[in-house]
């Protein structure tokens, strides 16, 4: 994806970079948490099995999902980091180790149980929603999409 584009593979670390330039990486209460990838368990809370088995063969194949929805293995690993990501952000807020928690590339609301769009393959709010209703039996969220 070009220069400019809102979905460059650099971005999550320039903004990283970013934030240790001005550092928001030295401030107290601060830390910054690589994620594990969301496991398959963690995507089939959200999403069907032959969903997400066909995304990961047009990531195999290198083929797109739609016109606006680019898969490849790299996408899918960035997707899988990034559903992780939510994931984390969420039990470590939920498990009271920080009070609040950013999860720097999420927001991929736009997937569905079968289907993805907007590019978006996985919808990591939907992953981490699904697994506080499973482990933790929480019934009520918020989402604000701005």
């Amino acid at each position: 994806m070009g220069e400019g584009h809102p979905f460059r593979g650099d971005r999550f670390a320039n903004a990283v970079k970013f934030f240790g330039e001005h550092g928001l990486l030295d401030l107290p209460n601060v830390e910054l948490v690589a994620p594990s990838p969301a496991s398959r368990t963690d995507l089939l809370r959200v999403h069907d099995e032959g969903y997400v088995d066909l995304i990961f063969r047009l990531a195999e194949e290198g083929k797109p999902y739609d016109f606006e929805t680019p898969v490849s293995q790299s996408i899918l690993e960035a997707a899988l980091f990034i559903a992780g990501g939510t994931l984390e952000a969420g039990k470590n807020v939920y498990s009271g180790k920080f009070s609040r928690a950013i999860s720097l590339g999420g927001g991929y609301h736009h997937a569905g149980r079968n289907y993805g769009g907007g590019f978006c393959i996985f919808n990591d709010i939907a992953v981490l929603i699904e697994f506080l209703r499973e482990k933790y039996s929480v019934k009520r969220f918020l989402v604000l999409d701005h």
